[in-house]
């Protein structure tokens, strides 16, 4: 419908039940320069296989080379499945890192809202709106890990992490959205 042309990549042996980690690697290698890679992170692609660390350093090599420019869907109840903040750490950096003429530099957001809500109020609120979804319907234990996972985000950068109690009210939670925003000089 947007006029891309979509390919796709090896990624799952599904006989050896594993990454097909040379098929994928020579498949990036062939990939046009400029071209869009869409990577997954194991908490969103159906296979539930993800490189480990020195993969994705292998990935991010062959990216960086051939100047593609990877698009990843991760999101953060990678956590709650175990996925570790040393990895989302490289994989961020892998996104972020711009090519400059006196070296590289890695992007990071100016902010990052954290909506705080203990997940047992959250599970109360939705299930007076609607039907969880697959992923809503995950056990409470889940949702512990993906606060544990932004706890240490928020502990290893600060400055960059604003956190919104959410259990208040809408207005209560707008306003200290709004506030925040203020406070750092952006309205």
């Amino acid at each position: 419908a947007a006029g891309l042309e979509v390919k796709t990549y090896p990624y799952y042996d599904a006989a050896g039940m594993c990454l097909a980690f040379d098929k994928l690697i020579a498949a990036l290698n062939e990939i046009p320069e400029g071209d869009v890679v869409l990577l997954h992170a194991c908490c969103h692609n159906p296979s539930g296989m993800d490189p480990n660390l020195e993969q994705w350093k292998a990935i991010a090599k062959v990216v960086r080379e051939n100047k593609l420019l990877p698009l990843f869907d991760f999101a953060y109840q990678g956590f709650g499945r175990g996925f570790n903040l040393e990895t989302l750490s490289f994989l961020e950096r892998l996104v972020q890192t711009v090519p400059a003429l006196d070296g590289d530099f890695v992007r990071q957001p100016d902010l990052t809202l954290w909506f705080d809500l203990d997940p047992n109020i959250a599970a109360k609120r939705l299930a007076g709106a609607r039907v969880p979804d697959k992923f809503e319907a995950q056990p409470a234990e889940f949702f512990k890990k993906v606060v544990s996972g932004y706890q240490q985000r928020c502990q290893a950068d600060p400055s960059r992490f604003a956190i919104i109690p959410a259990h208040q009210t809408c207005d209560e939670v707008w306003q200290h959205v709004l506030c925040t925003v203020q406070d750092r000089g952006w309205l």
